[in-house]
């Protein structure tokens, strides 16, 4: 891989590569909107199509279990949206809107969220998955790749929402390593999975698409 002095898009030959290495991350959406007559609505400009992964996946409060596979099945079912004038039915009636996968990526970065909808810090340790399955929700059904994920890395966070601490827990060839400042010791499998990990929560997990039956 060429490796770059500068990663700015603005520099000559850099472009091609930051947009193979950025393709690497890129979450592709069709996303629909659909009236209760069953009308395919336009989407408002601002629709995100294309995303670095899944930003800030709701969790559920503390006290209830929850995982990162049950927060993706809520991530990705159909959501109401606000009433609008259809001009199919003539009526004014609330959108709904479908979102499926189009097309996944090598690497799948999870940012998930760790405050409530008042701003609190929610740090309800939800089950980190091994394996993920997003194979419901690709919008290709006929035939379509396998969509699934192992779990290589975790980034855990300490604190408050304005600062703290941060440590990882990363694979490489030979097994697990827990990360915290200039300190890596050799960590589990388990371990990786674990959270909260020594006190710290789970904010950011890195999944590895699953190309062969193996993985």
């Amino acid at each position: 891989m060429k490796l770059l002095a500068n990663t700015h898009a603005s520099i000559p030959g850099n472009e091609t590569w930051l947009d193979t290495f950025n393709g690497l991350f890129i979450m592709e959406y069709d996303t629909q909107w659909h009236c209760a007559c069953g009308a395919l609505q336009p989407l408002a400009a601002s629709t995100a199509l294309e995303r670095i992964g899944i930003d800030n996946l709701a969790i559920l409060p503390m006290g209830t279990p929850d995982s990162v596979t049950a927060a993706l099945t809520r991530e990705m079912t159909p959501e109401i949206l606000g009433n609008f004038d259809c001009a199919m039915c003539l009526q004014r009636r609330p959108r709904t809107q479908h979102k499926r996968i189009d097309g996944a990526p090598d690497i799948l970065r999870i940012k998930i969220s760790n405050a409530t909808a008042s701003g609190a810090r929610n740090d309800n340790p939800i089950r980190l998955d091994k394996v993920i399955d997003l194979g419901a929700w690709a919008a290709v059904t006929r035939n379509p790749e396998p969509l699934r994920y192992r779990l290589r890395s975790v980034l855990c966070h300490g604190g408050t929402l304005t600062g703290g601490h941060w440590t990882a827990t990363v694979t490489d060839a030979v097994g697990v390593n827990a990360i915290n400042d200039h300190v890596v010791v050799r960590g589990t499998d388990r371990g990786l999975r674990t959270n909260p990990q020594n006190g710290r929560q789970a904010v950011v997990v890195t999944y590895l698409r699953m190309w062969s039956k193996g993985g």
